[in-house]
């Protein structure tokens, strides 16, 4: 996942990343966090799976945080 995301921010050109995950799922948010994403928003009742309806948290990585937190996007 750290070579796609300085991929993406280095050759790829982006400038933000988004991420959405149920909020149950305890390991993705654990990377993201690791990761440097910052927690934006919670939808409640978002999307409907296997389970019925759950909520999804929004995370976000904009190259700028990604360079302050030692990330090598020098494009």
């Amino acid at each position: 996942m750290e070579a796609l995301i300085a991929h993406l921010f280095g050759e790829g050109h982006a400038q933000r990343l988004r991420a959405e995950v149920d909020i149950e799922n305890a390991a993705s948010l654990r990377l993201l966090d690791r990761l440097g994403f910052r927690r934006e928003a919670l939808h409640r009742n978002y999307e409907e799976t296997h389970k019925g309806m759950c909520d999804v948290a929004i995370y976000s990585l904009d190259r700028d945080a990604y360079r302050a937190q030692g990330g090598a996007a020098d494009r």
